[in-house]
């Protein structure tokens, strides 16, 4: 049984594309970088800024972290609001929690930042804990965030067998394999289901609301 959920929050509670997508073409035009493509944006979410900056664009150290602040000046003013979330994800969330569940987000985004948005969408009091790097960090490791959560809930390691990590993207998968808790890929998000099956999560499933039956 699992008594502690870990959730991602973009492409997994809200449908994040909208802001971030406005956020990294402000950011690229500061460099003169042109897309027309929105959708080749999407790869900005899930991945920390600063690694997507330079695997996708080739951005040196300097300019990564100039491409950061130019992102979140952007993102901040008006990206953030931009989030709409998914359908069934408060209901889905208020069944767990009133389950005795406990319930925390595992992300990426940086935690002021993640806490704007959950604030935001309205899922605040349905969490136990909202777990993010600080701002200043500019590679992280999805591990790093599971485990501070399941701490943060009061899970050891002899009760990792009953936490389950959400996910919609390989990172969240392959950093609860790490842990060594159980996973949940998402396919409504923003992962393609060959992405999530070559990671090889515990279960998949379209649509949030099946989390409650596992």
């Amino acid at each position: 049984m699992y008594n502690y959920y870990l959730f991602d929050l973009d492409g997994t509670l809200t449908q994040s594309e909208f802001g971030i997508i406005d956020s990294a073409r402000y950011a690229l035009n500061k460099f003169g970088i042109q897309v027309e493509d929105r959708e080749s944006l999407k790869r900005f979410i899930g991945p920390p800024l600063f690694v997507t900056f330079r695997e996708f664009y080739g951005f040196s150290e300097e300019e990564a972290e100039r491409g950061m602040i130019f992102f979140r000046e952007f993102y901040n003013r008006e990206g953030i609001y931009n989030a709409p979330v998914y359908p069934r994800v408060k209901e889905t969330l208020e069944k767990l929690k009133a389950g005795g569940k406990k319930l925390a987000v595992a992300t990426s985004k940086p935690k002021p930042l993640a806490d704007k948005v959950i604030k935001h969408s309205g899922l605040w009091d349905l969490f136990d804990a909202v777990i993010g790097p600080p701002l200043e960090k500019k590679q992280v490791g999805k591990r790093d965030q599971i485990l501070e959560a399941l701490s943060a809930l009061g899970a050891g390691e002899a009760r990792y067998k009953e936490a389950l990590m959400v996910g919609d993207r390989k990172y969240d998968i392959d950093a609860a394999h790490d842990v060594g808790i159980d996973s949940v890929g998402v396919l409504y998000g923003y992962g393609s289901r060959e992405e999530l099956e070559q990671a090889g999560p515990t279960y998949i499933v379209k649509d949030i609301s099946e989390v409650v039956g596992l």
